[in-house]
């Protein structure tokens, strides 16, 4: 599985936030100097989260984003799919190569390939990103 440059800067984003759970808000000027994202990106992946209901938003000269809900709420499956949408298996579309039955055995096995992932995300939370080992 390979996770977008989108989804890796949302996790990170979360798991700073949940580094300060209960603190005051942060910026996304300082969450982008903290984290080196760009500013304008991070910004993106924040508004897309609050709309998620990830993040909380407050507006105002000590507004800013934090988390909505404690660590151990959120999953890496649900940061995932808020900023990329549904993980979805691969179709094979063979153009009228290789044999049919191969094809859809091939789509069979991404699906339960994909619903393994999907399940081991919904698994681990944010709080379990944070634990320190």
């Amino acid at each position: 599985m390979k996770l977008s440059t989108t989804a890796f800067y949302a996790v990170c984003a979360v798991t700073y936030l949940g580094r300060r759970a209960g603190k005051e808000c942060v910026t996304s000027h300082q969450a982008a100097k903290d984290l080196m994202i760009p500013k304008g990106f991070l910004l993106r992946i924040l508004v897309t989260l609050s709309r998620a209901g990830i993040l909380w938003t407050l507006k105002g000269p000590h507004g800013g984003y934090k988390l909505a809900r404690p660590p151990k709420d959120i999953t890496l499956l649900e940061i995932i799919e808020a900023v990329d949408g549904p993980l979805q298996s691969t179709e094979f579309h063979s153009g009228g190569l290789g044999s049919p039955a191969v094809n859809k055995k091939l789509e069979a096995i991404s699906k339960d390939l994909t619903e393994s992932a999907r399940r081991q995300l919904a698994r681990i939370t944010v709080a379990d990103l944070l634990k320190k080992k």
